[in-house]
């Protein structure tokens, strides 16, 4: 047996039996499924809101991404500034949430536009706080370990986020249940972000 194959293995074990570690890939799951959720479904909402041609729909599909890419670097300033980071992430949660809701509710192109920039915005900015919280935990035995394991459950959110939306839209022929569905995954990734109260402690 390798020198210190024990050791590893007791890493690993103590990973994968961590609940911050498994808190973490949910929130990563909710983050994942809203950013490709929107992003890829973006042009079409809002043709479908807008009736506007192909062009205008992808000028209006910039301000989204302007608004997040502001917003993100905002809350992540914010964050470093005051050394803050569950609540950034779980206030952006819910933010992503309540505009996804909000948008099951609207014909409003200028509302869908804001609505989907919010929901855009939020799960951006909570990358940043995210991966400070996530790299905290991690010790340099279990970073490897740890960061594949959590982007591994975030990429399977970002696949299963578009992919919902487009069955349900081809099923029910509206986005609403699929948007629903993101907004109560972005709600779970906020209230489990919200209970991470006590200072991280490295899994060791």
């Amino acid at each position: 047996e390798p020198p210190g194959a024990t050791h590893l293995r007791a890493d690993f074990r103590s990973l994968f039996l961590n609940p911050m570690i498994w808190a973490l890939c949910c929130i990563y799951f909710g983050l994942g499924s809203c950013t490709y959720s929107v992003s890829i479904w973006l042009p079409t909402v809002l043709k479908n809101v807008s009736g506007g041609s192909n062009f205008q729909v992808g000028l209006l599909s910039v301000f989204p991404y302007l608004a997040a890419a502001v917003l993100m670097v905002l809350v992540g300033n914010h964050s470093d500034r005051t050394g803050e980071r569950p609540w950034h992430v779980a206030v952006s949660a819910f933010s992503g949430a309540v505009a996804l809701s909000l948008l099951t509710l609207t014909n409003s192109a200028v509302f869908s536009i804001a609505l989907l920039a919010i929901a855009l915005s939020a799960s951006s900015s909570m990358s940043g706080p995210f991966w400070a919280i996530a790299t905290r935990v991690l010790t340099t035995s279990t970073a490897a370990a740890g960061i594949a394991l959590i982007n591994a459950i975030g990429n399977i959110g970002s696949g299963f986020g578009p992919y919902w939306l487009g069955y349900v839209k081809q099923v029910t022929g509206s986005f609403r249940v699929g948007l629903l569905t993101v907004g109560a995954l972005m709600l779970v990734a906020g209230t489990l972000a919200a209970r991470l109260k006590a200072p991280p402690q490295h899994v060791s």
